[in-house]
């Protein structure tokens, strides 16, 4: 079968190499995608309206920095997680300084819960700090819940594929994980899900999105393995892609995407 190959291009948004930009999230008040370059021990702010791009200095090696209801971001560090507050102040939420750790991706549950890698393990971090570790072979925290919640879509590093399982928003529970799809034309790098329900998957130098039973719908050809995606343009239509030692591309006039979520603490 022939896969539905879309007559489109990324187009490069931000020029400049990076070595490791990942974790992009639209960060609608302001109007710009926030992003880390985690070796570099930086924050960026990328506003497509003028080009600019805000470097943010932080303390140690970042996964990812996820905006909060207060203002401020919630950074997953090294050494736990760290609230930066509007006026630049830096706090612990949760410290867990460990041999192994070292902050990967983040993501926001519908509910305002933080899920955050760090090592080989992840945890489920409610607003007041409380932690769960979450048995899990997705060591990144890449991940991403349907419109309604019930569904979360995640990122299975060990097997190289996307697994689903069903979801409790009142709890954080997740539950009965089953694959997506056999095959994703290479190993599973970055995932959104739009506000139709479809499943955006980076793997291998390609983007691929997939309905809700796994079938393939749409695949783009990108000039380069890309290291996350999400939506976002003031209507949530552009897919933007971090990638690493290249320039932040962006694929215009896709499906809706839908807001993210900030994290409650």
């Amino acid at each position: 079968m022939t896969s539905p190959v879309a007559e489109r291009q990324a187009e490069v948004a931000l020029a400049g190499a990076v070595v490791d930009a990942v974790a992009p999230v639209w960060e609608a008040v302001a109007s710009a995608l926030l992003w880390v370059d985690a070796r570099g021990k930086s924050v960026h702010r990328f506003r497509p309206g003028d080009g600019t791009d805000e470097v943010v200095p932080v303390p140690q090696q970042v996964g990812a920095a996820r905006p909060r209801t207060n203002g401020g971001l919630a950074l997953n560090l090294r050494d736990g997680i760290g609230l930066r507050e509007p006026d630049g102040t830096l706090r612990w939420l949760v410290y867990w300084h460990r041999d192994g750790a070292h902050g990967h991706d983040a993501a926001v549950d519908p509910a305002g819960r933080l899920w955050a890698g760090s090592g080989d393990w992840l945890v489920r971090v409610e607003p007041d700090g409380r932690t769960t570790t979450v048995p899990s072979v997705a060591r990144a925290g890449r991940m991403d819940w349907t419109p309604d919640g019930s569904r979360v879509y995640q990122i299975d590093q060990v097997r190289g594929r996307i697994d689903v399982l069903d979801y409790d928003l009142t709890t954080g529970e997740a539950t009965d994980r089953r694959p997506l799809c056999a095959d994703l034309g290479g190993t599973p790098t970055a995932l959104c899900v739009d506000a139709e329900h479809g499943v955006w998957v980076a793997a291998g130098a390609t983007v691929r999105r997939y309905a809700t039973d796994g079938a393939l719908e749409l695949l783009v050809d990108l000039p380069m393995p890309a290291t996350g995606c999400c939506f976002g343009g003031d209507t949530l239509t552009d897919l933007y892609l971090t990638t690493s030692n290249g320039p932040l591309l962006v694929i215009p006039d896709l499906a809706p995407g839908q807001p993210s979520t900030r994290f409650t603490g």
